[in-house]
């Protein structure tokens, strides 16, 4: 019988040869019967102990969403999701089990194709200039505030420069996510559902 999984490595093969930009998306609600792919062989993930530890949980307190960031996905452009940096067992007894919901931490893939001219543009300055520019300034200052030698007026002064870089750094990577989701909501490639929902699923009494 043919598996209904996909490697992911398969799965972002040709958006790595395009190339592309992931955004966060934060904690959603999101179908199982989406997920079409995990991170690992589903063999392997269908005789992990994990699994086996899961099955017993959930078929003792029922289905629980308590930990969602457990389960990582990537949405992809297209509107199915594939395991992307953890939670296969998850991902797959939730399909097992044809749970209507349950709650993921969900990343968006952006085929940067797909991007305004300008706004890749502004992307390419801000993650290949201004914030690695940020950051090696910033652990230049960490170095020099390291030294035990430093006057208490040069330490203020480190300090000072210090908290401006990550400010810069902190500042850099939200105008960044803001330019990123202004696409994805250009592109229709947010759904339009982004609110979770606890799922708690317990079994039934004659199980």
């Amino acid at each position: 019988m043919e598996s209904r999984w996909y490697d992911l490595d398969e799965l972002m093969h040709e958006f790595r040869v395009i190339g592309y930009r992931t955004l966060n998306l934060g904690i959603m609600k999101i179908n199982p019967a989406d997920i079409i792919g995990l991170s690992q062989p589903p063999e392997q993930v269908a005789t992990d102990p994990k699994m086996n530890a899961l099955r017993e949980s959930v078929a003792t307190l029922g289905w629980s969403d308590l930990d969602p960031a457990d389960l990582h996905l990537l949405r992809l452009p297209y509107g199915k999701y594939t395991v992307f940096t953890g939670g296969n067992c998850r991902a797959m007894l939730a399909s097992d089990l044809e749970l209507p919901t349950v709650s993921a931490s969900v990343s968006l893939l952006i085929p940067n194709h797909l991007l305004k001219p300008n706004t890749a543009q502004k992307l390419a300055v801000m993650e290949q200039e201004t914030v690695p520019k940020a950051e090696k300034s910033l652990e230049l200052v960490t170095r020099k505030l390291q030294n035990a030698t430093a006057s208490p007026n040069e330490k203020r002064r480190l300090t000072e420069e210090m908290n401006l870089c990550m400010k810069l750094i902190e500042s850099m990577k939200y105008q960044r996510n803001q330019l990123l989701t202004a696409e994805a909501y250009r592109l229709r490639l947010i759904p339009k559902e982004r609110r979770a929902i606890k799922v708690n699923i317990r079994p039934s009494e004659s199980s």
